[in-house]
């Protein structure tokens, strides 16, 4: 037993996980307990008089970062709370009203011209002023400090340097020389920058913007989905030529996700919020109401209607049944499947505890307190102690690792292991691979300390070589290939390789079905470094039920074993898990 000192405090811990959840989106927030906005400044509450969702519990932004905040890293927390301490909302505000202003000064230059070109003085102060607000606008967006850390990161440079220099010569023209003719081009050379700025944001730069322009004339491309969206149906047979899947959570705070809703449901999980959110409920016309709302406005709504629903006609059931009692529709689409080592971790801090000073008892306490929330069986869980590496006199770092590994594999590992197991077994899919990313490089913006490679004077960037989390979302960087494009470098002279090793393996996935890349194929394309990691690591084979493999993916990647099977049978999470339908429904 624990006194009432500490059920109160495991009580709060669970609360604000919950409220964490809810502001994050993975689980819905009641509506009558609205967002505590207190603390707001004269500015703030004036911007935020203008905010058409104000008062709305369920869309209402907070103004302070609160336990349902992101988890964003050290440095941009410090930077939203001492620089700009604005909701979402304000700092929209502030960009499209900056934007605007630029665009004024900007068309006010060009219209005006004739007139302005007899005052180049009056001219180039108007052109800079609009290149302020210009700047401006993204410093508003990301933090001031961030902003002028990103303008000075190595993709960044050439635009900074050409942006800034237009600019310095705009004035020299303008003022020193009061050349109208130099002052004019220094001015289309910023106009030209500005322009470069903003199409290097569009995916893949101007590439990207002509694949976009002419996407809607090609045909249906194989592209990875989560074979437990659109697959379970009639319809989608022969559409897909695979499925990936990447830390697909369907345990705990992520089974409300883990199946389709059906049109009730939907309507009153999303559409009545959304209505509401944008003034169109209750209106003679409710379709067309939502219409008139412009697309971004509904984007960036908390509440979004980006889930399929089981129409009767697409999608005729709540999800793709793996025991082989349904129809397969799936069975010709080979399916790759996987998760990070740790990725809970990247929630932990949501429990807002000092794990530091966390004793045995207190734990126990939050165990009982969240079990609804976290989707865990505390009594399961403290039979078997033994299983996590914790007794009653475990300090603090010991009981965080146990939670850790415990939500990890509840709402992550054993699951999504189940899943290749029975599609396997019951030849759901056509053949599945699996995998576990053993090395991960977290972004700026969603890490934490645990989850980020500690610093050691032989690598300021990090040692991967050393205990650190593998977070969620920890492996989007490695796998698309951007991490320097996010201006982060290589820790320890190996991250590029890695990336590319991954890389070449998703690309042979998408190619072929087949995540190992023709030795032959590498060899052409010059891909030696993964030529030299696929010899050294050999096949990725295909998951066998009789002996159930993954590929381990880290610096020198392996084949291994799924286990911990005593772990995920403790959770209530057998290999097995999904021969039952029944636990889906």
């Amino acid at each position: 037993s624990y006194s009432g000192t500490k059920r109160s405090e495991a009580a709060m811990a669970s609360a604000s996980f919950r409220d964490s959840l809810g502001s994050l989106g993975w689980a819905r927030r009641d509506q009558d307990v609205p967002v505590n906005t207190a603390q707001q400044s004269g500015l703030m509450s004036s911007l935020q008089s203008l905010n058409p969702f104000q008062d709305r519990g369920y869309v209402q932004l907070p103004t302070t970062e609160g336990p349902g905040a992101p988890l964003p890293a050290p440095n941009r927390r410090e930077e939203e709370e001492g620089w700009f301490v604005l909701s979402r909302w304000d700092r929209l505000m502030i960009f499209g009203a900056c934007n605007l202003a630029a665009l004024a000064c900007f068309v006010i230059c060009f219209a005006l011209f004739p007139v302005l070109s007899l005052r180049p003085t009056k001219f180039v102060i108007l052109w800079t002023l609009g290149s302020i607000f210009f700047l401006a606008s993204f410093a508003a967006m990301m933090g001031p400090m961030a902003y002028i850390r990103h303008l000075g990161s190595a993709e960044r440079l050439p635009f900074t340097s050409a942006y800034f220099g237009s600019l310095g010569l705009s004035l020299y023209f303008s003022l020193g020389l009061r050349s109208t003719i130099l002052t004019l081009i220094s001015a289309i050379v910023q106009l030209a920058c500005l322009i470069w700025y903003l199409v290097s944001y569009f995916p893949m730069g101007s590439s990207g913007i002509r694949l976009a322009t002419t996407f809607g004339h090609t045909h249906t491309i194989p592209y990875p989905i989560d074979p437990a969206r659109p697959i379970p149906s009639p319809e989608a047979r022969g559409l897909y030529a695979g499925a990936l899947l990447q830390s697909d959570g369907q345990g705990g705070p992520f089974q409300v996700t883990a199946k389709f809703a059906t049109v009730d449901v939907s309507y009153k999980t999303f559409t009545q919020p959304i209505l509401e959110a944008v003034n169109c409920n209750g209106t003679k016309d409710e379709v067309a109401c939502l219409r008139n709302v412009p697309a971004q406005q509904l984007a960036n709504l908390p509440v979004t209607a980006n889930a399929p629903v089981i129409d009767g006609k697409i999608l005729r059931a709540p999800f793709l049944a793996l025991d082989g009692s349904g129809p397969r529709y799936a069975r010709d689409v080979p399916v790759l499947t996987g998760v990070t080592r740790d990725e809970a971790a990247i929630f932990i801090p949501l429990l807002q505890i000092d794990w530091s000073t966390l004793d045995f008892p207190t734990w126990t306490g939050l165990l009982y307190a969240a079990r609804s929330i976290l989707g865990i069986d505390p009594d399961a869980i403290l039979a078997n102690l033994p299983l996590w590496g914790v007794d009653p006199s475990s300090t603090g770092e010991q009981l965080f690792n146990a939670t850790t590994e415990i939500l990890t594999l509840n709402w992550f590992t054993c699951l999504d292991r189940a899943t290749a197991y029975a599609g396997t077994k019951n030849g759901a899919f056509a053949k599945t691979y699996a995998f576990n990313f053993y090395r991960t490089y977290s972004p700026t913006t969603y890490t934490t300390n645990e989850c980020s490679a500690a610093v050691t004077p032989a690598h300021p960037l990090g040692d991967p070589s050393e205990q650190y989390f593998r977070c969620h979302g920890g492996s989007q960087l490695t796998m698309f290939g951007n991490y320097r494009r996010v201006g982060l470098g290589d820790r320890d002279g190996r991250d590029q390789d890695f990336s590319r090793l991954v890389l070449d393996y998703w690309a042979s996935f998408v190619r072929s079905g087949d995540p190992n890349p023709a030795e032959s194929f590498l060899a052409a394309r010059g891909y030696n470094s993964t030529l030299a990691e696929v010899k050294k690591s050999g096949e990725w084979k295909e998951v066998d039920q009789e002996a159930p493999e993954w590929m381990i993916l880290e610096e020198d990647s392996y084949m291994a074993p799924f286990g911990e099977a005593d772990k995920c049978a403790v959770l209530g999470q057998p290999l097995d898990y999904w021969e039952n339908t029944t636990r889906r429904a």
